[in-house]
């Protein structure tokens, strides 16, 4: 799976972390929570104000409580985002440098043992909404060709990950490691974007560069990727040819008969 980086067909290691399990199931969590607030906000009406004697007491207490519950909620929001003036602070210049396939060793062995945590898409971007396929093209032109994709297994004499269309592995300023990778192949929208938990405050300002960089960048780089879709149980070639996206049926690549099915697991 995603930049799955440990597999061994049979072994197990405790506490290990399915990161694209993982961040999958979060894009979910947030799509839901926005799903559920939206409608909230078209069924729900506001209860009519009914003024009360000031001498209720029970009353009074309750609006007291109701006042410190927001002053906490305010505050709240008062320190998270003074966190993250404090981040961006840090990171006014972004250094961003991709992991070439042939590089993923040195990357696993600076962080194998990285907790990852998904970058929350609450915030709206442009890069949840975008078309995958064209988002990949950006990249592209951008960063180069991925860390890993299905393509490259025969390249690079790895499995990789045959159920994610592309993986980008990056280290943001020297010491920031973040991994970008698509949301459902071909049919998707957006990207998964995850970093290190510990740096968690810093990824509203990265994922913000990211985009920057996203939307500057001409969409005109052709590309070819493969992609399995599990429920359709189908494989696609996918891609862009310098002037029109495709997505085609196509029967399982040769170099991909010998996937075993295990899943690539980040252990920690």
């Amino acid at each position: 799976m995603l930049v799955a980086l440990a597999c061994v067909a049979g072994a197990s290691a405790p506490a290990a972390q399915d990161v694209v399990q993982m961040l999958q199931d979060d894009a979910n969590r947030v799509r839901s929570a926005q799903a559920a607030a939206e409608a909230d906000l078209t069924t729900v009406h506001p209860l009519p104000v009914r003024a009360y004697p000031q001498s209720d007491w029970a009353l009074r207490r309750l609006d007291a409580d109701a006042e410190r519950q927001r002053q906490r909620e305010a505050d709240s929001l008062a320190a998270r985002a003074d966190s993250l003036l404090r981040a961006s602070r840090r990171l006014t210049v972004l250094d961003w440098e991709k992991t070439d396939p042939g590089a993923q060793e040195p990357f696993l062995e600076d962080f194998r043992e990285t907790y990852w945590k998904a970058a929350s898409a609450l915030i709206p971007s442009p890069i949840d909404t975008m078309g995958t396929l064209e988002l990949r093209t950006r990249l592209t032109q951008l960063f180069g060709t991925p860390t890993r994709n299905a393509a490259a297994a025969a390249q690079e004499r790895y499995l990789g990950s045959e159920f994610v269309q592309f993986e980008y592995w990056f280290v943001v300023n020297d010491t920031i490691p973040l991994l970008v990778l698509d949301t459902a192949g071909p049919f998707g929208r957006g990207l998964l974007i995850a970093g290190r938990e510990s740096q968690s405050t810093l990824m509203p300002k990265i994922k913000a560069d990211l985009s920057a960089r996203l939307l500057a960048a001409p969409a005109t780089v052709p590309y070819v990727d493969y992609y399995h879709d599990f429920e359709r149980k189908q494989w696609f070639k996918t891609g862009f040819d310098g002037e029109a996206y495709f997505t085609e049926r196509i029967r399982t690549p040769r170099w991909a008969r010998n996937f075993v099915d295990t899943k690539w697991l980040i252990h920690r």
